[in-house]
């Protein structure tokens, strides 16, 4: 018997058979009907190379780590001039993801966006009754990972294909994102997974979302609203829920526009924190009330992190364009490098009149194309301002710790010629007055109010 390929064949062999009839029955010449065969011919064959120069494209930007629609699943004919954001909403079991995403989407829609919510993966496939081969080898169990985690894509791309075919301003917001996948693997399985899929971390954490918000599970914090009535896909104890919600927080940790809810606050406020940080990210002006620095020193034996942190290492450069001098403004670029692998974005950051402190900031994410041209543009009496940032989570806070290249004397309270040592920039976000700050770390004093990278930039060393 034919199986689906041979009746496949079979079947496109009959409609060119019938559509070869009806060249025949209209054109009254044999030579006017060959003419068009060939046509048809030489048009495929076109379209054929078409195809193959575009999957080799898609390729060559997989290997670069470069950002394109095309690596995202979208069509080159779907073009559209109306911005698209991609946002993920993630976090531990019954930490909220369910009423928050609902409320979201409401409040997103009101300000005039289209939102597209895609829903769980696993979820999904429990229901379809898809389980995970617990109880099977390493092939069936990384197999079973790997469909979802394509599954996901293809739902996500299929979305964004459709939101630039509308060309309206469109937020597509993911109920978990590509990156959960590792916090339920074997971190050398999650990489084996990637190289079976020619995939990497900074492609799938960074350049595919533009911003993260997790949600902490109710069982930190918050254990007696913890339950597992309303998912039936959810079956972890209150200590399992804890693992898991900090195997996430490691495996986001490092995207550029990450942020964690932890339950400090009742719930409805903690719904309204993400409401916030969504909408700070769209309707820039984004206030950055929320985030202070601390001039700090590391006190572990080594003067570095301490090992058993996992913290996570990148490379940031910042170069700020030529500006008017009428401009209360700042252009910025931004590298971004981890594992030899580079994002970039462009940053509009609006002062007030005569000081240097930012009021805020819009970004936008670029390719490398587009950052090597603007390049062309940027301000010589300024030098780009280099540092390493380690992102690392302590106890349910988030922080980022940066270590500069050289001597960047921006004040004479500050040791910068020991920033690189054991000393360093702590950037911690925090909703509460009273940062929960790690054994490891001696504040010697905040810096919030006189940090200003346009300073650092007139300054630094290079």
């Amino acid at each position: 018997m034919a199986d689906r390929r041979d009746l496949g064949v079979l079947a496109a062999g009959l409609g060119i058979g019938a559509v070869l009839t009806g060249c025949m029955a209209y054109y009254t010449s044999k030579e006017k009907a060959s003419k068009e065969t060939a046509v048809v011919t030489k048009t495929e064959t076109t379209a054929s190379e078409e195809k193959k120069k575009r999957v080799a494209e898609i390729k060559a930007t997989r290997k670069t780590g470069l950002r394109k629609d095309s690596d995202l699943g979208v069509p080159a004919h779907a073009v559209s001039d109306a911005p698209i954001y991609r946002f993920v909403l993630t976090g531990g079991p019954c930490g909220g993801k369910s009423t928050a995403l609902v409320e979201v989407a409401d409040r997103l829609r009101s300000l005039g966006y289209q939102v597209f919510t895609v829903p769980e993966l696993a979820t999904i496939f429990h229901r379809s009754a898809v389980h995970f081969p617990a109880d099977l080898g390493f092939r069936a169990r990384i197999g079973w990972d790997a469909a979802k985690l394509k599954a996901q894509l293809s739902l996500e791309n299929a979305y964004a294909e459709f939101a630039k075919n509308t060309n309206k301003p469109t937020v597509i917001i993911s109920d978990r994102g590509a990156m959960d996948t590792k916090a339920y693997m074997e971190e050398s399985h999650f990489e084996s997974m990637l190289d079976m899929m020619d995939m990497d971390v900074v492609t799938l954490r960074d350049m595919r979302y533009d911003a993260v918000c997790h949600l902490m599970t109710s069982a930190i914090g918050a254990p007696k609203f913890y339950n597992t009535t309303n998912n039936n896909a959810r079956r972890e104890s209150v200590e399992e829920a804890a693992d898991i919600d900090k195997r996430t927080r490691h495996a986001w940790l490092g995207h550029p526009m990450f942020r964690i809810i932890d339950n400090s606050t009742d719930f409805k406020n903690k719904v309204r924190r993400v409401i916030e940080f969504f909408s700070e990210y769209l309707n820039a002006p984004v206030p950055h009330s929320a985030c202070r620095r601390f001039y700090v020193e590391i006190t572990s034996p080594s003067g570095q992190l301490p090992e058993e942190l996992r913290s996570l290492r990148c490379r940031l450069t910042s170069t700020f364009l030529k500006q008017s001098n009428k401009d209360q403004r700042d252009i910025v670029l931004r590298k971004r490098g981890q594992d030899g692998k580079y994002t970039y974005c462009v940053s509009v950051v609006q002062y007030k009149l005569g000081n240097d402190k930012d009021v805020y900031t819009r970004q936008k994410i670029i390719d490398s194309n587009q950052y090597i041209s603007m390049l062309s543009q940027a301000d010589i009496s300024k030098t780009p301002v280099r540092r390493s940032r380690y992102c690392f989570e302590h106890e349910g806070q988030y922080f980022e710790l940066d270590k500069w290249d050289g001597v960047c004397p921006l004040s004479e309270s500050v040791d910068w010629a020991n920033i690189g040592g054991n000393r360093g920039i702590l950037i911690a976000e925090s909703d509460s007055e009273e940062i929960d700050f790690p054994p490891f770390v001696k504040v010697i004093r905040e810096i919030t109010e006189e940090y200003s990278l346009k300073k650092l930039s007139r300054k630094v060393a290079v």
